[in-house]
């Protein structure tokens, strides 16, 4: 008698799991199960969002930017940021309150690349700081916090500022190297305000800087439904690998069965098999045997 065809949707595990962590993340406004793959879709694009929000508590040196300056009424604050940033603590108390909502999209760090740190010396019974006008730009980065400058914030400042762009390309041009637009000559040039309203309609712009480079995206960039590029690069790359290895196991699905009973365990009929993340490592495993049998070491790489 043939073997009933095996269940498995290793992309909507990956999605449910996405979703889940947000929820055990006690973000606000994290959306219900989906009901197709639009809705899909958009959970990964929001876990996506939030993890670029999130900056991760992790030991990174603290550099600045030769033009930075800081007023002297706020200079006590950057210098306990920049001690936080240098010890791993978590820098969340100083990014925006909407850092906790699922559902906020940062277009200014989907576009360039940039986080913006409130300056509040007293922390608030939420956990954040208190909010201020100036806010303090930084760049991210595995091993290194950039301190870009502090600005006025508000009235839509400084979300277009292109001489932040600038200032990346001054001070560390390898960082943002990958970003600019070979063979293109720069055009005219916009106004702030008119890169900052072409952002928020989904426009992306190249900015040239002084030397006469273009740089387009230098923090993955906006679609025209703002989100992030890289981020709806990765999940389409990780989707097309999940559905390949989908195949596999169904054409394998013969022989890992009869392993599984060689081993004297008693797989479902159908087996189920499903995408499994514990202790920051994923696996496929078959349900009722509760066997995981295909380590995936570099899952968020989309390496496996």
């Amino acid at each position: 008698m043939p073997e009933p065809e095996a269940k498995i949707d290793l992309y909507g595990d990956w999605i449910e799991h996405m979703r889940c962590e947000l929820t055990r993340l006690r973000l606000r406004n994290v959306p219900g199960i989906p009901k197709d793959a639009k809705e899909q879709l958009r959970i990964a694009l929001l876990f996506f969002r939030f993890a670029r929000r999130r900056i991760q508590p992790r030991v990174r040196a603290v550099v600045r930017a030769k033009e930075f300056t800081c007023p002297e009424e706020h200079r006590a604050v950057v210098e306990r940021i920049a001690s936080a940033s240098e010890a791993g603590e978590d820098l969340l108390p100083y990014l925006s309150t909407k850092t906790t909502s699922a559902t906020t999209n940062d277009v200014f760090l989907a576009d360039w690349g940039f986080h913006h740190l409130h300056l509040g010396s007293v922390r608030r019974d939420d956990g954040f700081v208190e909010r201020t006008g100036p806010v303090l730009l930084v760049r991210v980065m595995d091993s290194a916090i950039a301190f870009i400058d502090v600005r006025q914030h508000g009235n839509g400042q400084p979300w277009g500022h292109q001489d932040l762009v600038q200032i990346l390309h001054d001070n560390w041009p390898e960082s943002i190297e990958r970003f600019a637009l070979r063979g293109i000559l720069p055009g005219r040039q916009l106004t702030d305000d008119e890169v900052r309203h072409a952002r928020a309609a989904g426009i992306q712009v190249p900015i040239a800087v002084r030397d006469g480079t273009v740089y387009a995206g230098i923090g993955g960039g906006v679609t025209t439904s703002r989100d992030n590029i890289q981020d709806v690069g990765f999940h389409d790359w990780l989707a097309s690998r999940l559905a390949d290895l989908e195949n596999d196991i169904r054409r394998q699905q013969i022989a890992i069965v009869d392993q599984l009973r060689e081993h004297g365990k008693s797989p479902g009929s159908p087996p189920t098999f499903q995408l499994v993340f514990e202790g920051g490592k994923a696996y496929i495993a078959e349900e009722a045997t509760r066997t995981g049998f295909y380590p995936l070491s570099n899952f968020w790489d989309g390496e496996f």
